[in-house]
């Protein structure tokens, strides 16, 4: 099974951090961030492509380097696709259902459960939703009982609040999605494809546990303090043991 990781994102909210590296190559507790992306890549996942743009050249040299890990293809974009059209470039190289994931977003979602999920309801795709006390700053998501998406809104207002259910980053799609983009270019999954997608059947997948969108510089300290909370004590930094981390 294949997954797309879109590491395409130029980071000018993490700035200056990320003027010298992009910003899935920033460090997460001695890890670079996209590797901690790809850790919720179940063991159904044997190929992935990283589609990316800035400083591309940086993640092939890390993944020429890397052992141990799935077969990886970087794809360096010339200029800026968004997540549609990123996704829409890669159509000759993906074969059935595919993982997108995107590169800046850590959790503890369980890729094997997400993917029965999926396969159980048989459409279009399957999205990952998170539940926040607020969703203004998100993409809100509305789904029926059976768990099936209903309604986006981007980034609602107060008043127009029905859910506190956001995307949260990672989907499970047919290839069909990709008949919603006509050709390669900027587009965004979230903003235009999926909502053209709704009749078709896109469903929503919920977890517990943490999530994080390393997209500002709040969130991505705060990331280190989470993982390091869930650490167990000899491994946390200035331990009795500074080893592989064990998490």
């Amino acid at each position: 099974m294949q997954a797309v990781v879109l590491a395409g994102g130029l980071g000018t909210r993490l700035r200056p951090i990320t003027l010298s590296r992009p910003k899935s190559l920033l460090p997460v507790l001695n890890r670079p961030l996209i590797q901690r992306v790809m850790d919720i890549l179940g063991p159904e996942v044997d190929e992935v492509l990283v589609a990316t743009g800035y400083m591309g050249d940086r993640l092939c040299s890390l993944f020429r380097d890397m052992k141990d890990v799935p077969r990886v293809e970087v794809v360096v974009e010339q200029s800026p696709l968004g997540t549609g059209g990123a996704l829409k470039q890669l159509e000759k190289k993906l074969k059935g259902t595919f993982v997108v994931v995107n590169g800046d977003v850590i959790c503890s979602l369980d890729m094997t459960k997400m993917l029965s999920f999926h396969r159980n309801k048989k459409g279009l795709g399957t999205i990952a939703l998170w539940e926040v006390e607020d969703p203004t700053p998100f993409g809100m998501v509305v789904t029926g009982k059976d768990g099936r998406i209903l309604e986006f809104k981007e980034k609602p207002k107060s008043e127009e609040v029905v859910s506190r259910a956001v995307n949260a980053g990672t989907y499970i799609l047919e290839p069909e999605v990709l008949s919603y983009m006509a050709s390669v270019k900027e587009a965004s999954l979230e903003r235009e494809v999926f909502p053209r997608a709704l009749e078709r059947g896109l469903y929503g997948f919920r977890f517990a546990g943490y999530w994080f969108d390393a997209g500002t510089l709040d969130s991505y300290l705060r990331i280190h303090a989470e993982l390091m909370r869930r650490m167990s004590p000899s491994r946390r930094p200035g331990g009795p043991d500074i080893g592989p981390w064990s998490i």
